[in-house]
């Protein structure tokens, strides 16, 4: 009797145990159709086994991304609100979670952007938004990156490739301000606009265009631009910025979902999203955000992590990085190796493993859209569909449906617990 009791009391407490959770975001993940893959998506074309299975075993369903209207989904937003956070009510800014990424000391008052090295034409036109992906390095910047104007210090600090983060430093500043950035090649760049009437917004947008103008003189005469129009190689001519803000007060993740934390992101912007939530940032070497990443470490600090953490968030880039290239073969031969790296998550008790993307990147495009996002949800406490793969069109027909992307993990939380 005594034998039952026990058996009893063990199965209760394995009940009430909850499952720790791996959120992996395969970013830029959704695509369309595609000619040149015989009319499938490069995830419905990729070899991926492990992930199929992964589909069989659990459940799968469509997520729609958050965007604001007007607009089309970004990285900042939609990854902020898949762990469950409103996008609108914050309006934090890319610049302070790429800053905080960074790890980058950043001040109430401080004015955070996010900025691409940009290739002009002799008319101002861009030309190449990401300057051939040059990396900033202290030739390039050395000039810049410590200028002031009417009081306001302005800070350059090297991102990877051709990223970078601009920090304003001074009295009467204001975060609120439109975009110097356009999409779009053979089109000027726009001025920075305050986006209220404050006096500050418009102060901070008037040195704003003024450090811009004084830049872009500058580094016309950098060594590095010399010798790269010697090479002929795009040269960075000017800074496009976008998401200016503030740091602001955010409620924890482990106050909203109860769960201790942690975060595998190479990218900047991915680890100063999960700082600013309260999450541990885990180092993997290796791990760069590009094609040639470090995935198998990745996978395995993930599962490491969770030995502490109840959730881990596995960030993987490149998938994005391939789109906007419009490399589909690319994106479906990295899909392969993702696959590959997820060979031993089969082995991890009590796991529960949710793979989505954070929005969708057509290759067609080589821009975010705002099509539908597949994902899968594997572990056992987890009701199978009939869903057989893992792919666009195959999680269309799975058992968890279309669910808003601020839902998602709310909605798995009942699921496992």
């Amino acid at each position: 009797m005594k034998e039952w009791l026990n058996i009893i009391v063990c199965l209760k407490l394995r009940k009430r145990r909850m499952n720790k959770v791996l959120l992996l975001v395969l970013d830029g993940l959704a695509d369309r159709p595609n000619a040149s893959l015989s009319g499938m998506t490069c995830l419905e074309k990729a070899k991926t086994p492990f992930l199929d299975r992964f589909a069989r075993e659990g459940a799968c369903g469509l997520v729609r991304p958050f965007f604001k209207k007007g607009s089309f989904p970004t990285s900042e937003d939609t990854h902020f609100t898949l762990f469950g956070y409103d996008a609108n009510e914050y309006q934090v800014g890319r610049g302070v979670f790429e800053a905080l990424g960074m790890d980058i000391d950043l001040g109430p008052e401080d004015v955070a952007w996010r900025g691409n090295w940009a290739t002009l034409d002799k008319s101002g036109r861009i030309i190449d938004r990401r300057a051939g992906r040059l990396p900033a390095t202290q030739e390039l910047i050395s000039e810049i990156e410590e200028l002031t104007i009417e009081n306001v210090n302005f800070h350059v600090y090297p991102g990877k490739e051709h990223r970078l983060a601009l920090v304003l430093r001074g009295e009467g500043l204001s975060g609120k301000l439109s975009d110097g950035y356009r999409r779009e090649s053979g089109v000027l760049p726009p001025l920075i606009s305050p986006l209220d009437k404050s006096k500050e917004a418009e102060f901070t947008a008037r040195v704003t265009n003024a450090y811009l103008k004084k830049i872009k003189l500058i580094l016309k005469d950098n060594p590095t631009n010399i010798q790269r129009i010697r090479q002929e190689l795009p040269t960075a001519d000017y800074i496009l910025l976008r998401g200016s803000g503030c740091l602001k007060d955010i409620p924890p993740f482990k106050d909203k979902f109860g769960w201790s934390a942690a975060c595998v992101a190479a990218g900047h912007l991915y680890r100063g999203i999960a700082k600013s939530l309260g999450f541990q940032i885990i180092d993997v070497p290796g791990a760069d955000a590009t094609p040639e990443t470090n995935l198998i470490g990745k996978i395995d600090a993930s599962l490491q992590a969770l030995a502490q953490k109840d959730f881990v968030f596995c960030h993987i880039k490149a998938t994005d990085i391939l789109s906007h290239d419009r490399d589909c073969l690319g994106k479906a031969g990295f899909l392969e190796r993702i696959d590959q790296s997820l060979r031993d998550v089969f082995e991890t008790s009590d796991l529960t493993l949710i793979v989505t993307g954070d929005h969708a990147t057509p290759c067609e495009l080589g821009e975010h859209s705002e099509d539908l996002i597949p994902i899968l949800v594997w572990g056992d406490k987890i009701q199978r569909d009939l869903v057989g793969r893992f792919g666009e069109s195959f999680c269309a027909n799975g058992s968890l449906g279309i669910m808003d992307q601020v839902d998602v993990l709310r909605k798995i939380k009942k699921m496992i617990e």
